[in-house]
């Protein structure tokens, strides 16, 4: 199991956001976590790559605690190497892409492995001509982000997280963003990840994408997980009202 989140608690002052949360994800998993804005659905994310900090809670990564919570007990963190070891298995694609501006395509994507995991600048290069070639943005390694379209900037993301190796690659509404052409974009080489056995937790607007290419989903609703299951289970055999009400909604957009 590459992911375990066991009764995640997080608020910001008197607002709770995240309300008893529990999640596993196992190697090859794709989960889809679907609900609307304000949900607790990006917080649950940056909560497990350590970027929100619990109020309560477990969470494992490769069966290794990087927080623990006891009984009556403040959560306890790993030690700070620890720390940095497993959030190294979490790759991260956010929103709005959060590439370097005055470094080019190639300079992004070799930041974090010559600097982070001390790789030979030669095999970092290698290793994001690869990416590149894989997310076909191979003609755009010279390019400066200022000169890509939004999908083409969210694939640069996706391929500057791949050029760690996670064992896990998060996404944060990665195509909320972007207008339907580019949103394809994206959604293609996300399907094409899924169909290599890439493990990715993904939280998403696209129910599309849920249903077609997630194995497990995930519906949030008032910072609670209120529905799972298979695709089928979430979008078809769910009686859930508020689920059908939000689905309905969904479909309107779509």
């Amino acid at each position: 199991m590459i992911l375990r989140a066991e009764n995640i608690v997080k608020s910001f002052g008197e607002l709770g956001v995240l309300k008893d949360i529990s999640l596993n994800v196992n190697k090859g998993d794709v989960v889809a976590i679907i609900g609307a804005s304000g949900s607790g659905k990006s917080t649950f994310l940056r909560c497990l790559n350590y970027l929100e900090l619990i109020q309560s809670g477990n969470i494992f990564i490769d069966d290794e605690p990087m927080v623990v919570t006891k009984p009556g007990k403040k959560p306890v963190y790993a030690p700070e190497k620890e720390l940095k070891t497993l959030r190294s298995k979490l790759g991260m694609v956010f929103q709005s892409f959060n590439l370097f501006p005055h470094k080019n395509v190639l300079e992004n994507l070799i930041e974090a492995p010559t600097i982070v995991k001390k790789m030979p600048k030669a095999e970092a290069i290698s290793k994001a001509e690869e990416l590149l070639a894989r997310v076909e943005l191979s003609d755009k390694r010279n390019a400066y982000p200022y000169e890509l379209s939004g999908g083409q900037q969210q694939r640069v993301a996706i391929a500057r997280a791949l050029a760690m190796d996670p064992e896990l690659l998060c996404f944060d509404e990665p195509t909320s963003a972007l207008d339907p052409q580019l949103t394809g974009e994206v959604l293609r080489v996300m399907q094409n990840l899924a169909a290599d056995g890439m493990t990715m937790l993904v939280v998403t607007h696209e129910m599309g994408f849920a249903r077609n290419v997630a194995n497990h989903v995930v519906y949030m609703s008032d910072g609670l997980i209120v529905e799972e299951g298979t695709p089928e289970d979430v979008f078809v055999n769910s009686g859930n009202p508020k689920l059908r009400a939000f689905l309905g909604m969904a479909e309107e957009k779509e």
